[in-house]
């Protein structure tokens, strides 16, 4: 009988049986599962192989990218009179300009490139101070250079990103009830948000862009990791448990007929029918969400700092888990339950 990602119908009242009056908490499957392997091999539950959690996320501030800037001074913020661009770098130069929050700073970068290219003409076509051209095509030819890495410290280095890696517990009906396409909807749209801005289109909705990063606060990336990290202690426990077993080494040996029986009927009801029942739907909703955040990040991956690139990597080994943790652990069980002469 296939083992994998098998569901059972009665994989619900299984786990209701397991969990009866207690808190709902995935551990119990997970326990459940463990100490009827443990049974089934004769082997003994040691430690944990790993801490409650190893994760660790770069705080925003950590990963800004520190930029340098070149301003129009008060003499030349005149000259600008006539120009839309005069409110953009009055905006920008007054006390809340220079300590708005980077998302604004977008902003506000990305009305000055879209509005510059009609002043410098107006300037142009006055014969208006040369100085000034020059300064704002410097300042301009800057900001399109700089653009990745505002964009960067924008979404990426933001407190919203950081909220929607931040861990979290799994509550009992995640993914089905409290998910939706609507986040994956709004990384999409952020995504193509910015790449229009790195080809050149520098027009930006500010509400719905600050309305979207917000919307990034309530996303269950930090329940995908919660959900990660857990299970991956436990597949590396039942490892070390199974390979601890004493039919481990040569099972056609040692393990008889009616031990690959109970085995077969503990991994087909408690770990395909209830383990993998609930794991399942959680990997899928993972693979959605990876695919949605890889995109947005690949468009920024040239300008992301060391820490971020370290961070990502450890994030996707993790997730990456869904799919091996299960994979190696059906191998495992097909070890022993590996028809013999």
């Amino acid at each position: 009988m296939p083992l994998g990602f098998a569901l059972r119908g009665s994989a619900m009242f299984l786990f209701l049986a397991i969990a009866g009056c207690s808190p709902y908490s995935p551990e119990t499957l997970l326990l459940d599962y463990q100490s009827r392997l443990a049974r089934t091999l004769d082997a003994e539950v040691n430690g944990t192989s790993l801490s409650e959690s190893s994760w660790s996320k770069p705080r925003p501030e950590q990963l800004q990218i520190a930029l340098a800037d070149l301003s129009v001074d008060g003499l030349d913020f005149l000259s600008l009179s006539g120009c839309a661009l005069q409110i953009t770098v009055g905006k920008r130069n007054s006390s809340l300009g220079k300590l708005a929050p980077p998302s604004q700073r977008l902003l506000l970068e990305l009305e000055f490139l879209q509005l510059a290219p009609d002043c410098i003409a107006q300037l142009q076509a006055e014969a208006g101070s040369e100085e000034l051209i020059s300064a704002l095509e410097l300042a301009t030819t800057l900001k399109r250079r700089q653009l990745p890495a505002r964009i960067f410290n924008a979404v990426l280095a933001g407190p919203e990103w950081h909220a929607f890696w931040q861990v979290q517990s799994i509550s009992e009906d995640y993914p089905s009830g409290n998910t939706s396409s609507d986040l994956l909807s709004t990384i999409e749209a952020l995504n193509v948000s910015v790449q229009r801005w790195l080809n050149g289109n520098y027009e930006a909705d500010g509400m719905l862009f600050e309305a979207r990063l917000n919307q990034l606060r309530a996303g269950d990336g930090g329940t995908l990791i919660t959900a990660a990290e857990l299970t991956q202690r436990y597949f590396l426990d039942w490892r070390n448990l199974m390979h601890s077993s004493p039919y481990w080494q040569e099972p056609c040996n040692h393990f008889y007929t009616d031990k690959q029986t109970i085995l077969r009927t503990v991994a087909s009801r408690y770990f395909a029918g209830g383990v993998q029942a609930w794991l399942a739907p959680i990997a899928s909703r993972s693979n959605a969400v990876e695919l949605a955040v890889g995109d947005l990040e690949a468009t920024l991956q040239d300008v992301m700092p060391e820490d971020y690139k370290v961070w990502l990597k450890q994030r996707d080994v993790l997730l990456g888990g869904f799919k091996t943790h299960p994979r190696q652990h059906v191998e495992d069980l097909q070890r022993l339950l590996q028809p013999c002469d």
